[in-house]
């Protein structure tokens, strides 16, 4: 996946949501003095499409979690933009016990 890391401390994955990218999330960026923030581009989306697009949330969710382990991110802040906050994105992103909080 391609992503935007930038900033000190605490990391805050960013994810986008429905025909997104990293680069919407230029107006948070000011949290960069406070937080490490890793903003990914999803499959099939913004700076990854030319990669496949997966057919669930749960791979996308996976792939998230495959960079965060690619870059030693072992526990982080997570935020997902999304029209509606519905279960399904709970389930399929939320899970992940290494999630420290979720804004």
């Amino acid at each position: 996946l391609s992503y935007k890391k930038i900033g000190k401390g605490r990391p805050f994955v960013l994810v986008h949501g429905y025909l997104g990218g990293q680069n919407m999330w230029k107006f948070q960026e000011d949290l960069k003095n406070d937080f490490e923030l890793i903003m990914p581009s999803l499959a099939g989306y913004g700076e990854s499409a030319e990669m496949t697009a997966p057919s669930t949330i749960r791979e996308n969710a996976n792939l998230v979690f495959e960079l965060l382990d690619h870059l030693n991110i072992n526990k982080f802040y997570f935020e997902i933009q999304t029209i509606t906050l519905d279960k399904v994105l709970i389930n399929d992103f939320c899970w992940n016990p290494k999630i420290l909080s979720f804004f």
